[in-house]
């Protein structure tokens, strides 16, 4: 797993190939319980299929993510595990962004929507 800032308050995460997803996102779910004031993006790029394991990681994720006001964006997400989310229900619970710069653009574009309903 590879975490980088895009900014002081988005934490971006790539799931490699070969690696074990559902141990990143557990120890993700650490990170976040301890210093929950992030957006996270997941980059899916190097995973092919989700599972229910990973799924559940993932619904644990948002809601860390979620009761601190933040959102989590799922990007690069393989046509295979988008079946699966669709087929359990669970397509409109999580936000899919094609790329994590098209996820960013997401966040970028609701930050200047906020400033700009403050502003009036």
């Amino acid at each position: 797993m590879e975490i980088s800032n895009a900014s002081k308050n988005v934490l971006i995460i790539t799931i490699h190939k070969g690696h074990h997803p559902f141990n990143e996102l557990t120890e993700l779910n650490k990170i976040v319980a301890k210093k929950g004031d992030y957006d996270v993006i997941v980059d899916f790029s190097g995973i092919e299929i989700v599972t229910s394991l990973i799924i559940g990681k993932l619904i644990e994720l948002r809601n860390l993510v979620h009761g601190h006001g933040h959102r989590l964006i799922l990007s690069n997400v393989h046509f295979l595990s988008k079946c699966v989310f669709s087929v359990v229900g669970l397509r409109s619970v999580f936000e899919f962004a094609d790329d994590k710069y098209s996820a960013l653009e997401v966040l970028e574009h609701a930050d200047k929507e906020v400033c700009q309903q403050e502003g009036s």
